[in-house]
């Protein structure tokens, strides 16, 4: 018991050195994979936001946004009426989208920027297929985010906050 309250003593300095000296070495993600960030918002001091990064060299960082806000998540669903012509998303504010072909989708969908095309395109975007997923694409509205389809009439679900 006494050890087991030695580490977890250890651990607990170790978050508290973290988060005073804000710049603590930590290790890097194996080959390939990515680094995602934590954040959460402090309602006691005015909203800031506080996110929890990992930078290049290895640096665990803590980044202060002041009077931010939470963004409530928001869905829906997009039909892309026409294959080969690509939709933009509607506008809504956002930090973060997932995307995802339904399951009763005839084809894959493509998602891009504004140049995106379907499989018969010179700019194929990632494809989806139906019932398959994309998520954690970093925007600030979901209008930044295209879609294509090479069915007429697919849909794509939408998950922001």
């Amino acid at each position: 018991m006494k050890k087991a309250l030695l580490i977890f003593s250890a651990w607990m300095a170790t978050l508290f050195i973290a988060q005073a000296a804000h710049a603590v070495k930590a290790a890097k993600p194996p080959h390939h994979q990515t680094i995602q960030t934590i954040g959460c918002v402090d309602t006691a001091s005015g909203n800031e936001i506080e996110f929890l990064n990992c930078d290049a060299s290895g640096n665990l960082t803590i980044v202060t946004v002041p009077g931010g806000s939470s963004i409530a998540p928001t869905n829906g669903v997009v039909d892309i009426p026409t294959a080969g012509t690509s939709v933009q998303m509607p506008s809504l504010t956002a930090t973060s989208c997932s995307l995802q072909a339904p399951v009763g989708n005839t084809g894959n969908i493509y998602v891009g920027g504004p140049t995106v095309t379907n499989i018969s395109g010179a700019n194929e975007g990632i494809h989806l297929q139906p019932g398959w997923s994309f998520g954690n694409i970093g925007v600030t509205n979901l209008n930044q985010i295209y879609v294509d389809t090479d069915n007429n009439g697919d849909d794509v679900k939408y998950l922001c906050n």
